[in-house]
């Protein structure tokens, strides 16, 4: 596993870029405040190395820079994986094509009307979906409205068991078990203040034709 030496780009971990071996099964960490397009340094410093996929951990606009940048350089056919901070459909569309077969994991709130009737969080991600878009004249919504309705809905539900009690709010949301919710399925404890786990709350997700769609 390699990671740039801080502000250069010309060596790796210590090592000098021509060193690394373009047919070795390292992952390479990469991270850089440059102002010049992200991806057109990325080529002329690691260019003997051509990656079997590329994760952009990265939000906001940096998410569409990177796509529009690989597109330019005629790097589609590597497979592409985003962070979950991709969940908004605004990034596909100022992206301009360059988004297509990009893949992200994402909350079921994404994805509502995709998911199997079967899917334990259908019922609920679908009434979100047609109460957001009854709200605000059709908008599509992210996941990040999502992530405010999980968090507002658990305190609403404490409020309503407990009162406003502050260390009683506290202990019922530590406590909640099997809290259907846009981002998962929410089992909460002492030890364990995130609640979710991959398998119950993220799906893998490929923009297709401009839109979000399931991996099958």
């Amino acid at each position: 596993m390699f990671a740039p030496a801080p502000g250069s780009i010309e060596r790796v971990a210590g090592f000098p870029v021509d060193a690394l071996d373009p047919g070795s099964r390292n992952m390479l960490l990469w991270s850089e405040k440059i102002a010049e397009p992200i991806f057109f340094i990325f080529v002329r410093t690691f260019h003997r190395i051509v990656p079997q996929a590329i994760v952009n951990w990265s939000i906001g606009a940096t998410q569409v820079i990177v796509l529009r940048n690989r597109s330019d350089l005629g790097m589609n056919d590597i497979p592409f994986y985003q962070s979950h901070g991709f969940g908004s459909r605004k990034n596909i569309e100022q992206a301009e094509g360059a988004a297509e077969g990009v893949f992200s994991p994402l909350g079921a709130c994404n994805i509502a009307e995709s998911l199997p009737s079967s899917h334990p969080q259908k019922k609920v991600t679908m009434k979100y979906l047609e109460e957001y878009k009854a709200k605000y004249n059709n908008e599509e919504l992210s996941s990040f409205g999502g992530h405010s309705w999980d968090a507002l809905y658990m305190v609403v539900a404490a409020l309503e068991a407990v009162g406003n009690d502050k260390a009683k709010i506290r202990d019922y949301v530590e406590n909640i078990k099997g809290f259907v919710g846009q981002h998962g399925i929410f089992n909460y404890s002492q030890d364990d203040h995130n609640g979710l786990t991959k398998e119950a709350s993220l799906n893998m997700v490929v923009v297709k034709d401009g839109d979000w769609a399931l991996v099958e």
